[in-house]
């Protein structure tokens, strides 16, 4: 459940429709992934109220993805199921949020487009590990699968590094599918949104740190207007501001464009306050999430 997994589908398929290509998006949930839901393994189960938090964003999700994914009519749990009754295309698109992260897709080969007619076209668009690095155990099984596409692009210089390390294959550095869209051909999917009136800064943070509340202090003294969050912990926070807890994908990016500034440590809370215009403050992740600042401070690079 992830804004950017999420609209960056959404982005690399209508790019391609407004290409004129006929496009279906894999709807693939594999069996590990739906086995590690959230929602249902929390602790005191049923009645702890995370739960009721993690089932409601999946329903909000879910409903998002139906509405604006040209999704296939089968739903795929296996690697097996793909490979067995997918065909009748011709080229298989993967990508991009973290696919080859091997401690999130444990290095699946569907994400590698292992499936399909041996005639079709396999390309990677802005694959990304979320890190730039990866155990070496894992380097065997990756030069294998990168050995089987036709073309591979990486979202993340130091992606594309670690593919030519990896497999000695040639990846080129590419935008996120979110960035191939303009911030209109957003907009129908928040259009029926109401907006916040007055002036306020939308607060969008992946992991709660001390340095999380340096930044509002900060930004708070500098330009006292209100806050409003997107926070997905049902428990009180000290921050000050509107939360919208659970908030739904369309709501999301509303908040976004309606901002008056945005501050982040989200890489597409970065991109779509980028995308939208709006002044921003990004800052770091921190602990064992530090090592995926790079796809951060990579886009920014790129930008000055």
């Amino acid at each position: 459940m992830s804004y950017g997994a999420l609209l960056q589908a959404y982005a690399l398929s209508k790019f391609l429709e407004n290409l004129g290509h006929t496009v279906k998006v894999i709807d693939y949930q594999p069996m590990y992934d739906f086995l590690n839901f959230r929602g249902l393994t929390s602790k005191w189960y049923g009645m702890y109220p995370g739960n009721f938090v993690n089932l409601w964003q999946s329903f909000l999700f879910q409903r998002a993805t139906r509405r604006w994914l040209p999704l296939t009519k089968k739903r795929y749990r296996t690697l097996g199921a793909l490979q067995a009754h997918l065909s009748g295309f011709e080229a298989y698109i993967c990508g991009s949020d973290q696919i080859w992260n091997p401690y999130f897709t444990n290095a699946d080969s569907a994400y590698f487009c292992n499936f399909g007619e041996k005639s079709a076209k396999r390309i990677a668009y802005a694959g990304s590990f979320g890190t730039p690095s990866v155990p070496k155990d894992f380097y065997p099984l990756f030069k294998k699968h990168f050995g089987t596409l036709d073309a591979i692009s990486s979202r993340e210089e130091s992606g594309c590094k670690l593919v030519q390390n990896i497999s000695g294959r040639t990846c080129t550095w590419v935008l996120d599918p979110s960035l191939l869209l303009d911030a209109e051909s957003y907009a129908p999917l928040f259009h029926n949104q109401r907006k916040i009136k007055s002036p306020y800064i939308l607060v969008f943070s992946i992991q709660k740190s001390p340095l999380l509340g340096k930044v509002l202090d900060v930004v708070k003294a500098t330009v006292p207007i209100r806050f409003v969050f997107v926070d997905n912990n049902w428990q009180g926070r000290r921050f000050w501001g509107k939360r919208y807890i659970c908030c739904a994908p369309g709501t999301w990016l509303n908040l976004i464009a309606s901002a008056d500034a945005v501050v982040t440590n989200s890489f597409h809370g970065t991109a779509f306050a980028i995308n939208f215009s709006k002044p921003f403050v990004s800052f770091g992740l921190t602990g064992d999430h530090k090592c995926k600042n790079t796809r951060i401070t990579e886009l920014l690079d790129a930008l000055d």
